[in-house]
C-alpha cells in the first residue's frame, strides 16, 4: 500500500509541474523571492531488487534547485545553470528501492518481506570543463533506516551548446544495516529457508560504470538517457540472496525534465 501511493503520489506532483506555465513574467521574477528548480518524470528498468536477476519498469524523476533568492538580494547559483556547468555543487540526493517478497519472488521463500524504501541525503559535486566528480550520502527515511552512499567520477563531452555525454566509473557503499537489509540471513530465515545464515558487514556494496545522454531542447526543456552496469561486490555479491539471482545488475531510464521560476 505504501509502495503504491508513494508512486501515485510523486507520479502526480511531477506530472502536474510538467505540464504547468512559468508562474511569473521574467521581470517579475527578478525582482521577488523564490526559487529557480529542474523537475523531470521519466521510466527506470531496473533490478527487482538488489541482487535480483528478474527486472522491472518503475516511474522515476529528478528533482534539482538551480537558483534559490533569499530576501535581502540575496542570491544562490543561477537561474540558466544546467547540472554539468563547471564549478561546485551542493545539492539534494534521493532513491527509491522497491518491496521485496516471496509473493513475488518465490525463490525467496522463507525470507521476510522487506519493505519499500525511501532515502534521502546529499551530494557533493566538483565539476569542470572536461571531468567532473561527485559523492553522495543518503539515509533510509522510509524502510531499511540503514545510509548508503555512492562515489563516482566522469569524463564529460560536450558536443555544442545543447549536448553533453558524460561517462565513467561508480562504485556504491552501504552501512550493516542498510546490507543486511537487503543480503542478510538471519538464523531464523536460514530455518524456514534452507539458505545458509548470513550477516553481511558495512562496506562496498558495488563497481560499475554509468553513461549519460543530455538533450536540451529549449531553454526549458530537456531530455535525459542513462545506461548503468554494477557489478555486486564483496558481502553483497556473496550473500545467499544474490546467489538466488545475479551479481550483475543492469540498469536505464529516460527523463524528461522541465525548468521553473517560482516567485512569492
Amino acid at each position: 500500500m505504501f509502495t503504491r501511493r508513494l508512486r501515485t503520489l510523486s507520479t502526480g506532483l511531477l506530472a502536474a509541474a510538467l505540464l504547468l506555465g512559468p508562474v511569473v513574467s521574467p521581470v517579475e521574477a527578478q525582482e521577488r523571492v523564490g526559487a529557480t528548480l529542474e523537475l523531470g518524470l521519466g521510466a527506470r528498468v531496473a533490478p527487482d531488487f538488489p541482487g535480483s536477476d528478474s527486472y522491472r519498469v518503475n516511474p522515476t524523476g529528478i528533482f534539482g534547485f538551480r537558483e534559490l533568492r533569499l530576501p535581502g538580494g540575496m542570491t544562490v547559483g543561477t537561474p540558466d545553470a544546467r547540472p554539468l556547468d563547471p564549478g561546485f555543487g551542493v545539492s539534494g540526493s534521493a532513491r527509491y528501492i522497491s518491496a521485496r517478497g516471496p509473493g513475488r519472488h518465490p525463490q525467496l521463500t522463507g525470507l521476510e518481506r522487506v519493505d519499500a524504501s525511501l532515502e534521502l541525503g546529499l551530494s557533493v559535486r566538483h565539476v569542470a570543463e572536461t571531468w567532473r566528480v561527485y559523492a553522495d550520502l543518503r539515509h533510509g527515511v522510509v524502510g531499511h533506516g540503514g545510509w548508503a552512499g555512492d562515489l563516482g567520477a566522469d569524463a564529460i563531452l560536450r558536443l555544442g551548446p545543447r549536448w553533453t555525454v558524460n561517462a565513467g566509473p561508480r562504485a556504491s557503499f552501504g552501512d550493516a544495516r542498510f546490507k543486511r537489509t537487503y543480503f542478510g540471513v538471519t538464523p531464523s530465515e536460514a530455518d524456514a529457508s534452507g539458505f545458509s545464515a548470513f550477516r553481511p558487514s558495512g562496506g562496498l556494496v558495488s563497481v560499475g560504470a554509468e553513461v549519460e545522454v543530455r538533450h536540451d531542447i529549449s531553454d526549458l526543456w530537456a531530455v535525459i538517457g542513462t545506461l548503468s552496469y554494477d557489478r555486486l561486490r564483496g558481502d553483497a555479491g556473496r550473500s545467499p540472496v544474490t546467489a538466488q539471482g545475479s551479481r550483475d545488475q543492469w540498469g536505464a531510464r529516460i527523463v524528461v525534465t522541465r525548468r521553473f521560476n517560482f516567485r512569492f
